[in-house]
């Protein structure tokens, strides 16, 4: 019992270290540009569609996936409008990024939902040099019921989708490079000219507005309040009193220090010595103060459960 118990615990472990790869590997992604095939098959893997094109990718919520063949098709998210534009019909749809794009895999890539969040996820093992996992979603009510993820020591290698209604989608990567160097402005769509346009675009959330901050007016309050001027409050005969000229004083002028010492006797005058007692000195006042080739179902197996 206690072996079986052992060896439980050490499939755990692996399985959750596998699951930690992935995890690591989107972590420290924040973009990523590469070349792209995608083939649809249907439940009986006959292929229905191929495509090919460029995907460029900045985390958050930032991509631009061109179609180049068998027909052009841009789509881009710049994070509130997602826009979709048909070059060959010349028009261009917009839809809210938030309610679009939902729960779908791409969310997985662009960042804008944590994996473990949204999945569970199962390591399938190494197959043609290549690490599968496989990714059911916790709402059940996805347009997809599986997704797998296959990395290699350069990146992301694959991915594929399969629907409710048994068919797939495959995506093989190429010349991936991860968190290469992207400005913000080319995710920025273009309206071309003499296109129709159609939909809604994406609307920002509010800003919360911020407390006006009241102590400097309280401040300069106060300060206004100290340096009012108080001449309303003084008595106009005060004010009369100050300008008027003073009036000449019949009281005599103090008579000088010298005409006292020259009327004085010599025999009054004496001498002050050294060590007398002076006038106290007044004391200064204290100053204040941070191409790998896949196949579904038969022809390329996805490694068993």
């Amino acid at each position: 019992m206690r072996l079986l118990c052992a060896i439980g615990l050490l499939l755990f472990s692996q399985v959750g270290l596998a699951a930690q790869a992935l995890l690591d590997f989107s972590n420290s992604m924040y973009s990523f540009s590469a070349d792209f095939t995608q083939t649809v098959y249907d439940s009986d893997s006959v292929v229905l569609q191929e495509s090919k094109g460029q995907v460029e990718l900045m985390r958050p919520g930032k991509f631009r996936w061109t179609y180049d063949e068998p027909i052009r098709q841009v789509i881009v998210a710049d994070g509130l409008t997602l826009w979709v534009y048909d070059e060959d019909i010349a028009q261009v749809t917009m839809q809210p990024q938030a309610t679009t794009l939902g729960s779908a895999p791409i969310g997985l890539l662009s960042g804008q939902r944590e994996i473990e969040s949204e999945f569970t996820i199962k390591e399938l093992g190494d197959r043609d040099g290549l690490q599968w996992f496989q990714l059911e979603p916790l709402v059940k009510d996805t347009d997809f019921n599986q997704v797998f993820i296959a990395l290699d020591n350069t990146g992301l290698r694959a991915m594929e989708l399969r629907d409710n209604f048994e068919q797939a989608t495959q995506i093989r990567f190429n010349n991936f490079k991860k968190n290469a160097p992207f400005s913000a402005d080319q995710f920025q769509f273009t309206l071309p000219e003499g296109v129709d346009v159609v939909g809604e675009a994406g609307v920002a959330p509010p800003v919360a507005q911020e407390a006006p901050d009241t102590t400097e007016s309280l401040n300069t309050n106060e300060a206004s309040v100290e340096s009012t001027p108080v001449e309303n409050n003084i008595d106009n005969e005060l004010l009369e009193a100050e300008v008027q000229p003073e009036a000449e004083s019949d009281t005599p002028e103090p008579v000088s220090a010298e005409d006292v010492l020259q009327d004085a006797a010599p025999e009054t005058l004496q001498e002050v010595p050294d060590d007398a007692p002076g006038i106290a000195e007044t004391l200064p006042l204290e100053e204040s103060e941070s191409e790998i080739t896949l196949e579904v179902i038969e022809t390329i197996k996805v490694p068993a459960e």
